[in-house]
């Protein structure tokens, strides 16, 4: 659950938040227990959704809270 709050601000429009939503994901994926599985899943996950979406603004805002 708490991965896909972090996730589901990947797509915000406020690049402060992607930021520090992508900083969380690191620090948690680094300190976890399984840290590999976790990052499969976040890379798995962004994959999907960089594929998934069609709209044009919320595409750019996931290329740059992913890659940004």
């Amino acid at each position: 659950d708490l991965l896909l709050a972090y996730l589901a601000n990947m797509s915000h429009e406020s690049s402060l938040i992607r930021r520090s939503s992508a900083a969380c994901l690191i620090v948690i994926c680094h300190h976890s227990r399984y840290p590999m599985a976790i990052a499969r899943y976040l890379i798995t996950y962004a994959t999907d959704q960089l594929l998934e979406h069609h709209n044009q603004t919320e595409s750019i805002r996931l290329i740059n809270g992913y890659l940004g």
